[in-house]
């Protein structure tokens, strides 16, 4: 699950730099970190093939809205019900943390939701707190690092345009 952080800068007078916010995530077999200055972001990350122990509509019962469960209840052939499902985990373990006190009228519109397939194996989501400042309502630029790391062993970075695509969302991958 992901938990949203945040380092405030601490300086002298009146000089200061946007809050760092990070998130990370990870499985068995990838980690991700999500960085960004001055808006929040959450992450997650999951194998396609990640298999369930329950039933996959018992489960989405359980967790998912109304409009999910149907939608996958539609799907009727096995693997594409799998996918879709795991692509919903994804996008839902991106954690937001609402303010309790604040405008909860459009929560939704606050927030920019990017799915991408990495790699052919996994699913990432991320999701980013839309800057009041900016009035660019279209795509958001991401630049995506993806690096293949053994510890004391190997770090390679493997970025380029077949390691990564967007599947769902506004976003332009810059890599």
């Amino acid at each position: 699950m992901a938990n949203l952080r945040c380092v405030d800068w601490q300086y002298a007078d009146d000089w200061s730099l946007p809050p760092l916010h990070f998130d990370i995530s990870h499985t068995s077999s990838l980690i991700a970190c999500g960085v960004t200055l001055g808006s929040s972001i959450g992450i997650d990350v999951e194998e396609k093939q990640r298999r369930l122990k329950n039933d996959i509509l018992a489960f989405a019962r359980r967790y998912f809205s109304p409009h999910e469960v149907e939608m996958l209840t539609h799907i009727v052939d096995p693997e594409l019900r799998h996918q879709e499902f795991i692509k919903l985990w994804t996008l839902k373990e991106d954690e937001i943390t609402v303010d309790p006190f604040g405008d909860h009228r459009n929560i939704s519109s606050n927030w920019h939701f990017v799915l991408l397939e990495l790699l052919g194996s996994h699913y990432a989501a991320v999701c980013i707190e839309k800057d009041s400042t900016s009035a660019d309502k279209g795509s958001i630029p991401v630049n995506l690092s993806i690096r293949k790391t053994i510890p004391f062993v190997e770090d390679e970075c493997i970025s380029g345009a077949d390691t990564a695509v967007v599947i769902g969302g506004l976003s332009k991958l810059l890599y």
